[in-house]
């Protein structure tokens, strides 16, 4: 019996994987059907990436995108706790 072992690695994104951070919002439009979806400017999604606030992280196997997860909401939360104080 052939067992194929196949290494997944998760990474939180930087401003450096600007590359990655668009196939995850392909990915996302795919999986929500958000088609077509505009991609946001290169320096847009770069300032994102490089807030303390939002992460995203990528699950990726042989160099391709597996899944992902993210945080966009916590500064949401944040800017409401902050207006009911």
């Amino acid at each position: 019996m052939n067992h194929f072992k196949k290494i997944v690695t998760v990474i939180k994104l930087h401003e450096k994987d600007l590359e990655r951070f668009m196939e995850v919002i392909k990915l996302f439009e795919v999986v929500f059907e958000m088609e077509p979806f505009p991609i946001p400017a290169s320096a847009h999604l770069q300032k994102l990436l490089g807030k303390s606030d939002f992460f995203v992280f990528a699950a990726i196997i042989e160099n391709k995108l597996l899944t992902f997860t993210n945080s966009p909401s916590i500064p949401i939360i944040k800017d409401r706790e902050s207006e009911q104080n």
